[in-house]
């Protein structure tokens, strides 16, 4: 890219669209690129060098005959990184991983060559090599980066056309619908590959997991109440409904993006089971030492619940939210809420008894605590935590 922003592609078994791609850039006047090959082997070196000397051919004729820098260099799957250049544009790197690793890994490499190699740096632009993005869009989402250096920008795709593939089309929008519903991030598109990423999001994503596809899932929930995230549409760039090529697994990468979206679902779940476990051991364990009496069962099940509940508490924040606000505020509320849900519950059942009073009581409990399960999911997940 130009002034203080870097252009990354991250590259796996490419095809002549590559070289389409750079000669584009070229001809665009972008100045900072760092291109890496994920392992695709010596049958695709080729693609690799004739991408490169495109854009150097086209950059010279553009400029005049620039100096253009071009190095490369091997980088392990663990971002391995080279000193290189002087950090003035123009400026191009290839990188190259000896086996692939993914496309997260390859991002994570490249944007720790970018820290280091451009210690001013505002932030860097990925791109997709397989020409689904036009070069004007990968220079409109530079330039919003660059009055934004604080949020996240998504080339968002409009989905729209007979050329867009049907699984593209409905993936993004249950894929959207979910990550909405389950984060409060609202965005036309999660998996966009086209994206203008701060420096500082840059360094909190080499920690982040998830090695493929999962990551740029990874990446925007790290953003939420820390980096604002702004759509920006473009243009989509399709071969065909029937004949667009792409390296996602339809099923395996989308198994792992879901099981991000849903990491914090299934915590909760474990902690309310492990939780009703507790509640019922330490309620055999009160009835068994408070002394025989009318208040016995009472005091054991408050008990019970009490320090249960302090249990839960204590699981939701550390170990399903990762909250990282003040325990002393989300322990407030946290309490508050769950008096709620149980005014609830027992208002919610009597009132649906007094309307339907032939209908089994504890069916319509097992319904009712069902839906505030969620509820209180929601609520903790947008709330509390």
């Amino acid at each position: 890219m130009t002034g203080r922003t870097v252009l990354i592609i991250p590259a796996y078994e490419p095809d002549e669209r590559l070289v389409q791609l750079m000669g584009e850039l070229a001809g665009h006047g972008v100045e900072r690129i760092i291109l890496i090959d994920d392992g695709s082997g010596d049958a695709y070196r080729d693609i690799f060098e004739r991408a490169v000397q495109v854009y150097k051919d086209k950059y010279d004729l553009r400029s005049g005959g620039d100096t253009i820098q071009t190095e490369t260099t091997d980088a392990s799957c663990h971002a391995d990184r080279s000193p290189a250049g002087d950090g003035g544009a123009p400026y191009i790197m290839l990188l190259s991983h000896e086996k692939n690793c993914g496309k997260g890994r390859a991002l994570k490499t490249a944007m720790a060559y970018a820290l280091e190699q451009f210690p001013d740096l505002a932030g860097c632009v990925t791109a997709d090599s397989d020409g689904q993005h036009h070069a004007e869009d990968i220079l409109r989402v530079g330039e919003a980066l660059t009055e934004n250096e604080d949020a996240l920008i998504l080339g968002v795709r409009t989905f729209e056309g007979m050329d867009v593939p049907w699984k593209s089309r409905t993936g993004n929008t249950i894929t959207r619908f979910v990550f909405r519903l389950l984060t409060g991030i609202s965005t036309q598109d999660t998996q966009t590959g086209l994206r203008g990423i701060p420096a500082a999001l840059m360094r909190e994503c080499l920690d982040l997991p998830g090695e493929r596809f999962e990551f740029e899932t990874q990446m925007l929930m790290a953003c939420k109440d820390r980096f604002p995230v702004r759509d920006l549409p473009i243009r989509t760039i399709y071969d065909s409904a029937e004949h667009h090529s792409t390296h996602f697994d339809p099923f395996a990468d989308s198994f792992k993006i879901y099981r991000v979206l849903l990491g914090d679902f299934i915590r909760y779940l474990f902690s309310s089971v492990s939780s009703f476990v507790v509640d019922i051991l330490l309620f055999r364990l009160f009835a068994a030492l408070l002394p025989s009496a009318a208040w016995r069962l009472l005091a054991a099940t408050v008990c019970a619940r009490v320090l249960s509940s302090c249990y839960n508490y204590a699981v939701n924040r550390i170990f399903v939210f990762k909250s990282k606000k003040r325990a002393g505020r989300t322990f407030f509320s946290y309490a508050l809420l769950a008096c709620c849900i149980m005014l609830a519950s027992g208002g919610c059942l009597t009132l649906f008894m007094h309307l339907f009073p032939g209908a089994d009581e504890t069916a319509a409990k097992v319904v009712i605590d069902a839906i505030l399960f969620f509820v209180s999911y929601f609520v903790q997940k947008r709330v509390v935590f």
